[in-house]
């Protein structure tokens, strides 16, 4: 595990973003770390934590969604701070298996 990666930080993520072989932590307000460790690092260490991988490049925590929304046959994850983000097509069969919950109408925008 990271040195600097501990309870409170976790708590402040929203969402990573993988940027080539570095990863950018997005937290509550709008700050942004940027770390030398790949994604798939903390996609290990955060799976007990609530966070989903909806993509290559996306890790997002599940209470950071706001709904999904389909356009020209394409899912988007919404979250919380109106980014859209594309679900990949591989997993987002994946996704309907393990969070069906995300794909009802109730949180379909």
């Amino acid at each position: 595990m990271p040195k600097f990666l501990d309870d409170t930080l976790i708590e402040k993520l929203t969402h990573l973003l993988a940027d080539g072989n570095y990863t950018i932590f997005n937290l509550k307000g709008g700050k942004r770390l940027r770390t030398s460790y790949c994604l798939k690092v903390f996609e290990g260490l955060l799976k007990k934590k609530s966070f989903i991988r909806i993509s290559r490049t996306h890790l997002v925590k599940k209470s950071f969604i706001a709904g999904t929304l389909v356009r020209e046959n394409c899912y988007y994850c919404k979250l919380k701070n109106n980014e859209e983000v594309l679900i990949s097509r591989r997993r987002k069969l994946k996704l309907k298996v393990w969070y069906p919950k995300l794909f009802t109408k109730k949180n379909t925008l």
